[in-house]
C-alpha cells in the first residue's frame, strides 16, 4: 500500500504492521506510526486534528499529528509517534504478571497518579478521554512504570461529540460524557490495578453476572459485603491506598462522581500473607535455589531448573549447575552434557560448565523461548530452532528451519508465537523437530489477545472483545500435522494470565480462579477441584510425570489429597 505524507510517496509493507482493530491498521515507519483507516476520513477530521494539536506538549500522549492521504488524494489516516517495547496495561490487573516481575503496590499508585495527572491534563485542555478502556492506553517499564494513550483520535474535542465508548469503563449512572465519567472510567482502570477485578463483576443475588450497567446505576461493586467472587484470585481490598479505597467506596457504593484524590494516602497495615495449606493437596518441597527459579522441565531424561543466572541438572546445587551471572538462562543438551544457553549483545551465547569459557554462536536473537523440550530463538521476525552440535571436539550452536512471523506484528507468548495479521489472531506452533504450524480459529477474530500457552497438543488463548474476557482452549494431536480434535469457550472470565501445564500423556493441569482443573489429551471435558489454595504467584510446570509449582527461590511437587 502506498500512501502520502506531505506529498511524498511512503510504502507500507505487510512486514510493517503492528495491529489491526475495527478502525483501522497501524504501521511501524522509522521512528513514526501510521494509523490507516479502513475508508476514507471526511476532511473535517482535519478540523479535529487541529483541536487535538492542544495535547501535542504532553509527551505521554500520541496524538495525531500529520494527515495522510491516499493517491486520489482523499484522507486515509495519520503519524503520530511512536511507543517502543510498550506493555499491555490489562497484563498488570493480573497477580502473576506483578509477581513474576517485582512490581508493587507502590510502583502502581505512582502508575495512578500519572495516569490522572495527565487526564487532568488533557480536561485542561477542554478535552474529554471518553473511551478511556485498557486497550487505550499502554505502559512502558523505564525505571517506574509511564502511561501512554493512544487512540487519541476518538477524543472528544469542542467542535466533535466523542461517538463510541467500551460497556466496561461507562458511567452507566450519567447520561453524556463529561469530566466526571472520565474519572469514573479511569476508577474502573484503577480499581483493577490495584485488586485484579473489575468493580461490577462478582456475584450478586438479583444480578445477572455480567449485567455491568445495572450494577452500576443501583450501586452494588465488589465492595459490597453481598458480592461473591474468587477471593483467591482477586488481591485484598487492603492493598488498596486508603486515599483512594475512599474514593473507591465513594463511587462505585455510594454513587458519587469526583475526581480521584490528590493524595492517593498510605497502605492499610496488612498482616503478612499466611502459608496456605490445602486440604485438597499434597504439597512437598522438592528443590531450592540461591536464585529465583524461572523454570522447571524434563530434557533428555533429566529435571532441569532455570534460575536468574544459571542452570541446575535434577536439583543439584549451583556448583553443580552452570552459572553464567544474571537475565534468564536456557538448558540444553549437547552430544556432551548440559549446556547453558544465554542471549548477550543481540546473540546467543553457550556456557558448557561454571568454570569453562563462554561460545559466542553466530545466532542473533531477540528472545529465546521454549516449545515443550525444544528451544527456539525470534529475531527481525525469523524463528529457529537452536540446537547443539559437537564438531572437530568442540560444541557448537546450531540452528533448525527458519519460520517467518510478521516481526512488528508478533509476540512470543508460552510456547508460541501470537501474530495480529489483521485483526486475525495466529499463532505458529512448532510443534515438533522441524515441524510448525500457523493456526487460525475464526473464533479468535477482532479479539485483542492478552496471553497464549501451547503445550503438548494444547493452546489457550485469553482474549477481550468489547470489554469482555473470553479463554479459548484448542486440543490437538499431532499425526500426519497438528490436527484440531476439540475446543472450548468460557465467556466473561476473570482475567488472569494462563497458568497450566500439559504432561507427557497429554493431561491439561490448570489453576483457573483458584481451582485446579484437569482435562485429558484430546478432551476439553475438566474434572475441577475447587479452591485448592496454591499461593498468589505460584507458576505450574511439569517434569512429564509429576506436576510442580515454583515460586521464588523454591519448586514444590503437587498430587491430589486422598480422602476417604
Amino acid at each position: 500500500m502506498t500512501v502520502y505524507l506531505d506529498k511524498q510517496p511512503v510504502r507500507l509493507l505487510d512486514s510493517s504492521l503492528i495491529a489491526s482493530g475495527g478502525e483501522g491498521s497501524a504501521y511501524k515507519v522509522g521512528k513514526d506510526v501510521y494509523k490507516i483507516y479502513h475508508k476514507p476520513l471526511d476532511l473535517t477530521f482535519l478540523d479535529k486534528m487541529r483541536e487535538l494539536s492542544a495535547l501535542v506538549s504532553l509527551p505521554n500522549v500520541a496524538v495525531p499529528e500529520r494527515p495522510v492521504f491516499d493517491k486520489e488524494g482523499r484522507l486515509v489516516g495519520y503519524v503520530m509517534r511512536q511507543i517502543t517495547d510498550p506493555l499491555a496495561l490489562p497484563l498488570l490487573f493480573t497477580t502473576s504478571y506483578l509477581k513474576r516481575n517485582g512490581i508493587t503496590i507502590d510502583s502502581l499508585t505512582r502508575l495512578s497518579s500519572r495516569m490522572a495527572d495527565t487526564v487532568a491534563k488533557i480536561h485542561d485542555a477542554k478535552i474529554l478521554v471518553v473511551d478511556m478502556n485498557e486497550f487505550n492506553l499502554l505502559v512502558k517499564n523505564v525505571g517506574t512504570l509511564e502511561p501512554f494513550f493512544i487512540d487519541v483520535d476518538s477524543y472528544q474535542t469542542p467542535s466533535f461529540p466523542a461517538t463510541a465508548i467500551m460497556p466496561s469503563i461507562q458511567d452507566f449512572a450519567t447520561k453524556d460524557f463529561n469530566e466526571l465519567t472520565d474519572w469514573y472510567s479511569f476508577g474502573v482502570l484503577a480499581f483493577q490495578l490495584f485488586v485484579g477485578i473489575h468493580p461490577y463483576k462478582g456475584g450478586v443475588t438479583g444480578f445477572a453476572d455480567d449485567d455491568i450497567a445495572a450494577r452500576c446505576k443501583a450501586h452494588v461493586s465488589v465492595l459490597n459485603p453481598k458480592t461473591t467472587y474468587p477471593r483467591a484470585a482477586v488481591r485484598p481490598f487492603d492493598s488498596i491506598p486508603r486515599g483512594y479505597l475512599a474514593w473507591f467506596q465513594a463511587m462505585f457504593e455510594g454513587g458519587e462522581r469526583l475526581p480521584p484524590p490528590a493524595d492517593p494516602g498510605a497502605l492499610s497495615v496488612r498482616a503478612p500473607d499466611a502459608t496456605i495449606v490445602s486440604a485438597q493437596l499434597n504439597i512437598l518441597k522438592e528443590w531450592a535455589s540461591s536464585s529465583e527459579i524461572l523454570d522447571l522441565r524434563r530434557i533428555a531424561g533429566r529435571t532441569i531448573l532455570s534460575t536468574r543466572g544459571g542452570v541446575q541438572m535434577d536439583g543439584s546445587t549451583m556448583a553443580k549447575g552452570i552459572e553464567v551471572g544474571t537475565g534468564h538462562v536456557f538448558p540444553l543438551m549437547g552430544d556432551r552434557g548440559m549446556i547453558a544457553v544465554f542471549i548477550r549483545d543481540g546473540y546467543v551465547w553457550a556456557k558448557l560448565d561454571t568454570n569453562g569459557g563462554e561460545l559466542r554462536s553466530d545466532v542473533p536473537a531477540e528472545k529465546l523461548f521454549f516449545v515443550d523440550d525444544r528451544l527456539y530463538s525470534i529475531y527481525r521476525g525469523v524463528v529457529q530452532e537452536v540446537g547443539a552440535t559437537t564438531l572437530g571436539g568442540n560444541t557448537q550452536l546450531i540452528t533448525y528451519t527458519p519460520m517467518n512471523v510478521l516481526k512488528n506484528a508478533s509476540k512470543v507468548m508460552t510456547g508460541v508465537v501470537y501474530m495480529d495479521i489483521f485483526g486475525r489472531p495466529n499463532f505458529l506452533i512448532p510443534y515438533g523437530f522441524k515441524l510448525s504450524t500457523i493456526f487460525h480459529s475464526a473464533d479468535t477474530d477482532g479479539y485483542k489477545i492478552i496471553d497464549a500457552f501451547y503445550m503438548n497438543g494444547t493452546l489457550i488463548v485469553v482474549g477481550s472483545n468489547n470489554g469482555r474476557y473470553d479463554r479459548f482452549t484448542f486440543k490437538f494431536i499431532n499425526g500426519s500435522g497438528l490436527a484440531l480434535v476439540d475446543h472450548d469457550v468460557e465467556r466473561d472470565v476473570l482475567l488472569e494470565e494462563v497458568n497450566a501445564t500439559v504432561l507427557s500423556n497429554g493431561m491439561l493441569v490448570e489453576v483457573v480462579a483458584g481451582d485446579l482443573r484437569l482435562s485429558a489429551r484430546s478432551s476439553v471435558q475438566k474434572k475441577i477441584v475447587k479452591d485448592v489454595g496454591l499461593p498468589a504467584g505460584a507458576s505450574l510446570r511439569n517434569d512429564g510425570a509429576k506436576v510442580y509449582y515454583i515460586l521464588g527461590h523454591e519448586a514444590f511437587s503437587i498430587t491430589l489429597a486422598s480422602h476417604r
